[in-house]
């Protein structure tokens, strides 16, 4: 059903593609259709905001074969600090290097790509940067736009740092560079494109903009009405995680890579990590890292303000609730802690500080009535919310007290009511902040009220990225291999 699925829309989307996208045909050289066939070695590449990772990955064995990383260090210096921008440029030229330290390049397959989601860059007709990358954390619009209640179609309203309220601002602001000759794209699509030739926004990621029907697969025509936005701005959406051409010869050349290589559409980092932490097993999933996440599968979209519905490859929706702090507020009370000491003239690591308050935090007293509210930076719907401690009494406020109760703070926080998981087995853990506190676990377990467990790989997005596109060359045969390696795992 999934297959068929992609490729009906496949060829939608191929019959009404202006003849610049010539690499969306999805044909081979010789102008076949590209087959869904059983490939098995990936390359998967994940543009985060502070890092940029590749990774090869055998499917045969579920294994990570070699990675490589470095930092994004595309930022672009600018005096209004409401401004968040990245060179794409710098960006598709460290992707080029990491390429280059993979030793056995030669047998990849197929190339995924997952990354940031909610930012834009404008391209012109050439495929060149009229913009920098106007990152998620693009703050020029002061306010979120205001307008109809667009929820029940997108699964989101469109918030600061979406890309639909950059392009608002950029209008409002009178920029010349917005205009006829220049699309709207992704940093992930300007990857893509570079690679095969295709700059088209795949489904997942057109959701984040904050303009997309996820109901009717499409622009939401009266919203970008509504907020003098035009539709010419905006490319084809396609299908998350499907082939859409080869590897361009001059990339093959300078890669390493061969030309035969098919490139996949993006996937969204939380849809890619939701994947690559189940692995298409039935439970929900919890990201804890600097920031805060859980997503549960559904398949309605509903209008609640604090969640968002983002859709999947093939069908279905998650449910999405994010926490703006999350692993943050555990930096912030290790920051208060150096601080205390700065002040009394000692100096400690913060590693050894983050020691120390874990073992302290696992000492104290399970029953203690201290409590902390971690929305320090409010919540994306009332932005001037407060974080707060309270129910302090004359014995109970002490550093390990203090310590536990951030962390119970920050877990519950992601345990919103509307977002039941009540009919799941177990719950899925993973980030840097789970992996590294000893008491996390054991604190979603008591919150939620069932087993938890922790997802297989450190590179969940990237193999989730791989796993979503492997599905759809032998759906069946891939997704019982898949599933019954995490199976296996979350069984031991």
């Amino acid at each position: 059903a999934g297959k068929s699925f992609f490729l009906a829309w496949r060829a939608e989307v191929v019959s009404c593609m202006p003849s610049k996208y010539p690499n969306l045909s999805l044909t081979t050289q010789k102008g076949k259709a590209y087959p869904f066939r059983t490939m098995n070695q990936a390359l998967a590449i994940d543009i985060g905001t502070s890092k940029i990772s590749l990774m090869q990955f055998d499917i045969s064995s579920m294994q990570v074969i070699h990675s490589a990383s470095e930092e994004n260090n595309s930022l672009v210096p600018l005096p209004d600090h409401h401004k968040h921008e990245q060179d794409p440029e710098k960006i598709w030229s460290i992707v080029q290097g990491l390429l280059r330290q993979f030793p056995s390049r030669t047998s990849v397959e197929f190339v995924t790509i997952t990354g940031q989601v909610h930012g834009i860059l404008l391209i012109d007709d050439a495929f060149k940067p009229r913009t920098n990358l106007m990152t998620w954390r693009d703050c020029r619009n002061r306010t979120n736009p205001v307008g109809s209640n667009y929820k029940l179609q997108n699964g989101c309203l469109v918030q600061k740092g979406y890309g639909g309220s950059t392009l608002k601002a950029l209008l409002e602001e009178g920029e010349q560079v917005v205009n006829d000759d220049v699309q709207v794209c992704t940093i992930t699509s300007f990857v893509m494109g570079r690679l095969c030739g295709c700059y088209a926004i795949d489904d997942t990621i057109a959701a984040t903009l904050g303009v997309y029907d996820i109901r009717n697969k499409r622009w939401n025509t009266a919203q970008l009405e509504e907020l003098g936005i035009p539709l010419s701005l905006f490319p084809p959406v396609v299908p998350s995680s499907a082939i859409m051409g080869t590897i361009l010869p001059t990339v093959a050349l300078e890669s390493g890579l061969r030309e035969t290589v098919a490139v996949c559409s993006p996937i969204g980092d939380n849809q890619a990590s939701f994947i690559g932490s189940l692995g298409f097993c039935p439970a929900g999933l919890i990201n804890i890292g600097t920031g805060g996440q859980i997503s549960v599968p559904c398949t309605e979209i509903t209008d609640n303000p604090s969640i968002e519905i983002r859709p999947l490859p093939e069908n279905g929706y998650l449910q999405v609730y994010s926490s703006l702090c999350g692993g943050w507020a555990y930096s912030y009370l290790k920051d208060f802690c150096k601080d205390v000491l700065v002040s009394f003239d000692s100096s400690v690591t913060d590693r050894a500080i983050y020691e120390k308050l874990d073992q302290l935090a696992l000492d104290a007293d399970p029953l203690h009535a201290l409590l902390v509210d971690t929305q320090f930076l409010g919540v994306r719907e009332a932005p001037d919310t407060f974080g707060k401690i309270s129910h302090i009494d004359t014995s109970n406020f002490t550093l390990g007290n203090l310590s536990r109760a951030f962390l119970e703070g920050i877990v519950r926080e992601l345990h919103p009511p509307q977002i039941r998981t009540d009919s799941m087995g177990f719950l899925v853990a993973s980030g840097n902040a789970v992996r590294k506190s000893p008491l996390m676990v054991a604190l979603i377990q008591s919150e939620f009220g069932c087993p938890v467990k922790i997802a297989p790989f450190l590179e969940e997005a990237s193999v989730g990225a791989v796993l979503s596109s492997a599905v759809l060359f032998d759906d069946e045969r891939i997704r019982e291999h898949v599933h019954r390696f995490y199976t296996m795992h979350f069984n031991r």
